[in-house]
């Protein structure tokens, strides 16, 4: 009887050495070394379940109340992918995405807020880069800029603006609404 309860526990441990997969998907992280000697229980592969994608991005505090207000909402966001036919700037045509989860405590370094938003079936590879475009974070008539194209000139704001007829630049008075 005590062979028969070794035996058991040697077939266990020998189980153990199999590295099986729960679901079909892609391994995005090997956390082992090979000819590492590890513990039974020891992670070795992370494993991206193969189904529904999420795009994932980071948002300031300031867009926190409008990205919680569109939780469940389907398709609330539009979503261009980048890498496919309209190249670097995105998508020809937006995927429609469901904000699914918004972080409840920022980023420590970043201090922003992660969200998770739904494509459903969208055919994105995993780790794509992605422009998402939220509704009402654009303000008609409002360009937004680095700061260094902005200098003081009299006491107000100037940018230098291009005339392409002429070929001269200009300085021209710019009001400014906010620094992000």
């Amino acid at each position: 009887e005590q062979a028969r309860a070794q035996a058991g526990v040697q077939g266990n441990q020998a189980g153990y050495a199999k590295l099986l997969a729960d679901a079909a998907g892609v391994i995005t992280a090997v956390e082992a070394e090979p000819g590492a000697v590890v513990g039974a229980g020891t992670p070795i592969v992370r494993l991206a379940h193969d189904g529904p994608r999420d795009v994932v991005f980071s948002v300031p505090e300031d867009r926190m109340s409008a990205l919680r207000a569109l939780r469940g909402k389907g398709g609330a966001l539009q979503v261009r992918l980048w890498g496919d036919a309209g190249g670097s700037s995105g998508s020809a045509t937006p995927l429609a995405a469901t904000v699914r989860e918004v972080a409840s405590a920022a980023d420590p370094t970043t201090r922003t807020y992660l969200v998770k938003a739904d494509l459903g079936r969208a055919d994105a590879r995993l780790g794509q880069t992605a422009t998402v475009v939220v509704p009402g974070s654009a303000r008609e008539g409002v360009v937004k800029l680095p700061l260094a194209a902005l200098f003081e000139q009299g006491g107000r704001s100037s940018v230098w603006t291009y005339d392409t007829q002429t070929s001269t630049v200009h300085s021209r008075a710019v009001q400014v609404t906010g620094a992000d």
